[in-house]
């Protein structure tokens, strides 16, 4: 087996057990604080979205943590201080120290999530896409499988469920053992600080470029954010809890079985026509759920949301790796990971206040500005060729 299929194929199988592991407790985590806390609703929410901001937030703690210990003890370290840390959540009742204990526990999450990006960006172009594309993949199995082990897990016994919750997390760290170590750092790009980084390239292209990126790639998590937060409370008006449960399972299925396929004919296009195809196809699917919601179109609406998802994912994944210039790779991903995650909350908020004024018509508010977006992405990208090839042209001139 060489090298990348090795390595490839231990990160598969990391992802695998961590997503297990973080879904088998995440969707009843608030059930579960109210059922075994002794805690008010009120509080289990506080301690919910703490936990929630801080699986995002927690990325600006890990750029230094990664270029100083390495991305493989990152990783372990991680890993096992997660399962360690859900074992110790189940002894703790107090309110003030559940809370302290969930910022460990987003940190941490961080931490491994970026190491394991960290290691899949060492590879070449071509062998990250498809790495990245893969870890997609295991995330989407996680997502199929986790929160039927934990339903199982938390009605059998809900003090056994953050226990088998950190048996995944042990097992991901073991398999973290067999990967290579890291890449040598010799280079300067692969160490360099957040604030050396901004201080060298402040106003210069490159760090422009970087935030032109990440202002653009957060936008796919701002659409995506709404089929996870603004879909279900859009869709309790027409199916009950069960029906809009398929549709997420609808959804990881898709996304496990396209992003195989992804894979195979990924070079078929240049990745900007990917990103328009992928705007056009989220278009498609929020135009669909609005038009007609019955269990049909929107089972066809989410279909062709999951091919969309199975697009851009590992692309703006690599995007990142691209456009970072001469920002370390952990660095790189904790930013990217905090903006994202500020778009996807701002999807939260933009999403549930649409629909507090709109109802019914929320998706296809959200159908027109992806269109627009879309329009202006392909506008932007025919502009760009056009200044190039005057630029050629007065060149030879």
């Amino acid at each position: 087996m060489n090298t990348f299929k090795r390595e490839s194929s231990i990160s598969f199988i990391i992802r695998v057990f961590n997503a297990v592991g973080i879904f088998i407790f995440t969707p009843l985590l608030a059930l579960w604080l109210i059922n075994t806390k002794n805690i008010t609703v009120g509080e289990a929410s506080v301690i919910v979205a703490t936990f929630t901001f801080f699986q995002k937030a927690g990325s600006i703690f890990t750029g230094g943590i990664i270029n100083k210990f390495g991305v493989k003890n990152s990783l372990l370290a991680g890993l096992w201080g997660t399962a360690l840390t859900l074992v110790m959540i189940n002894y703790i009742r107090n309110f003030v120290l559940l809370i302290a204990i969930v910022i460990i526990l987003g940190i941490l999450i961080s931490l491994y999530n970026i190491s394991l990006k960290t290691h899949i960006s060492y590879l070449e172009e071509k062998e990250r896409i498809t790495a990245f594309a893969m870890l997609n993949i295991a995330l989407n199995v996680g997502a199929s499988i986790g929160p039927v082990i934990g339903g199982w897990f938390l009605s059998w016994n809900p003090h056994t469920l953050m226990l088998a919750s950190s048996a995944g997390f042990i097992i991901a760290g073991i398999s973290a053992l067999f990967l290579k170590k890291d890449k040598p750092t010799g280079e300067a790009s692969e160490r360099l600080k957040l604030t050396q980084y901004i201080k060298e390239n402040y106003k210069k292209p490159e760090l422009i470029s970087f935030v032109k990126f990440l202002i653009f790639s957060g936008f796919f998590w701002f659409l995506y954010g709404h089929v996870f937060a603004t879909f279900p409370v859009v869709m309790a008006d027409y199916f009950n809890a069960k029906v809009i449960g398929t549709f997420f399972t609808i959804n990881a299925v898709t996304v496990i079985v396209m992003q195989i396929v992804f894979i195979k004919c990924k070079d078929v296009f240049s990745i900007n026509a990917w990103y328009v195809i992928s705007l056009g196809l989220i278009s498609l699917s929020f135009f669909l759920i609005w038009s007609s919601p019955t269990y049909m179109y929107v089972f066809i609406g989410i279909l062709i949301f999951s091919f969309a998802e199975v697009i851009w994912v590992p692309n703006v994944d690599n995007g990142v790796v691209k456009a970072r210039g001469s920002l370390s790779p952990p660095w790189a991903f904790a930013i990217s990971g905090i903006i994202w995650g500020m778009w996807q909350s701002l999807s939260n908020v933009v999403g549930l206040n649409i629909y507090r004024f709109f109802k019914e018509d929320t998706f296809f508010i959200l159908c027109v500005c992806s269109l627009l977006f879309m329009i202006l992405y392909g506008l932007s990208l025919a502009l760009t060729k056009n200044k190039r090839k005057d630029q050629g042209v007065s060149s030879k001139i």
